[in-house]
C-alpha cells in the first residue's frame, strides 16, 4: 500500500509515495520534505517556464539571468519553508488532556490515515487557490510550480470530484450543505476532515467566515467562557468549536464531575469502615493484655 504510516526505533515517521519522513510536529511533516519526491513524480517544467509563470504574477522579481532547473527546485523548496501538511492534532489532544471524545471519525479513501489523505488531497489539488500572496520571492516560485502542476481553471472540478468521494464513504456527510462551487468552501469542508473536525464545527466555520465575523468573534468568546467555567483551559481548544460541540464538551465535564464525585464518596465510606474495623480490631487486641 502506497499510504502508511509505521514507527521506526521510537521515531514517528510516515511513508508518503513509497519514501519515508520523519513527524517533525504532532502528525504532521514539513511540506519542503515532499517537494524533492514531487520533483521526480510529477510533470516537470524547465526553469523558463516556472521563471515566466512567477514574472507574470510578480514582474518584481524580474531577473537577468535566469536560473538554472537546480537552482529553481532550490528556491521552490525555500518557498515551501513555513507550510507543513499534517492530520488531526488539536482534537486528539484535546481528548487526551481532557478525557472527553468528540472527534469526528470520517473514512478517507484507500483506508488511508488523516495525514495520508491530505497528501492524497494535495498530490491532486495543489495548494489552495484562494490564498497565495508570496512573501518572497522563493514563495512566488513555489506558487508559479504549483499552477503549472495543477491547471487553476480545473482546481474547482478537482475539489469536488474529492467532495464526492467523501461523500460516498461517509453518506451521512451528505445532509449538510453549504456552497459545492466555491472553492474557499470546499477547501474548508475537506480540511476539516483531515482534522478530524466535528461536522458542527466545520459547518459552524463555514457559516462563519461567509456570514457577520463580528458576531461569529463574539460567540467563540462566549463559547470559550462557557468551557472555562466547566474546566477546560481556552488555550487547550486550538480551533473554533461550535455551540453543539460546546454543549457535548459541557456534559462530558459534568458527567466527569458527577462520577468523580461518587467514587470519592464511596472512597470516603470504604475508608470510614476500614478505619473503624481496624479500631475495633485495635480494641480487641489491647483487651487481651
Amino acid at each position: 500500500m502506497l499510504w502508511n504510516r509505521k514507527k521506526t526505533n521510537l521515531q514517528k515517521t510516515v511513508v508518503i509515495f513509497g519514501k519515508e519522513f520523519p513527524e517533525v510536529v504532532q502528525n504532521g511533516i514539513k511540506y519542503k520534505y515532499v517537494l524533492p519526491v514531487l520533483f521526480d513524480k510529477q510533470r516537470h517544467f524547465s526553469a523558463k517556464e516556472c521563471y515566466a509563470e512567477v514574472i507574470k504574477n510578480h514582474p518584481e522579481y524580474k531577473r537577468s539571468v535566469l536560473p538554472t532547473d537546480e537552482e529553481m527546485k532550490k528556491l521552490i523548496i525555500e518557498g515551501a519553508g513555513r507550510f507543513i501538511l499534517d492530520g488531526a492534532n488539536s482534537v486528539p489532544l484535546l481528548e487526551k488532556k481532557y478525557g472527553v471524545k468528540i472527534r469526528g471519525n470520517y473514512k478517507y479513501p484507500h483506508d488511508m490515515s488523516d495525514i495520508e489523505y491530505n497528501f492524497y488531497k494535495f498530490d491532486r489539488y495543489g495548494l489552495p487557490a484562494f490564498n497565495r500572496y508570496a512573501n518572497s520571492e522563493a514563495e512566488a516560485y513555489l506558487y508559479a510550480w504549483d499552477s503549472l502542476q495543477h491547471d487553476p481553471s480545473t482546481k474547482l472540478k478537482t475539489l469536488q470530484h474529492l467532495y464526492k468521494e467523501m461523500i460516498i464513504l461517509n453518506p451521512d456527510l451528505a445532509q449538510y450543505k453549504f456552497d459545492v462551487n466555491s472553492d474557499k468552501e470546499l477547501n474548508f469542508f475537506l480540511a476539516g476532515l483531515v482534522y478530524g473536525f466535528p461536522i458542527s464545527d466545520i459547518m459552524a466555520f463555514i457559516k462563519g467566515n461567509t456570514a457577520d465575523g463580528r458576531a461569529y468573534a463574539k460567540n467563540q468568546k462566549e463559547n470559550m467562557q462557557v468551557l472555562e467555567k466547566y474546566g477546560i483551559n481556552p488555550k487547550d481548544i486550538r480551533w473554533i468549536p461550535s455551540d453543539e460541540t460546546v454543549r457535548n464538551l459541557v456534559m462530558q465535564m459534568q458527567n466527569q464531575k458527577a462520577k468523580s464525585s461518587v467514587f470519592k464518596t464511596a472512597i470516603d465510606k470504604l475508608k470510614q469502615k476500614t478505619e473503624k474495623a481496624f479500631k475495633q480490631i485495635k480494641n480487641s487486641i489491647t483487651g487481651r493484655y
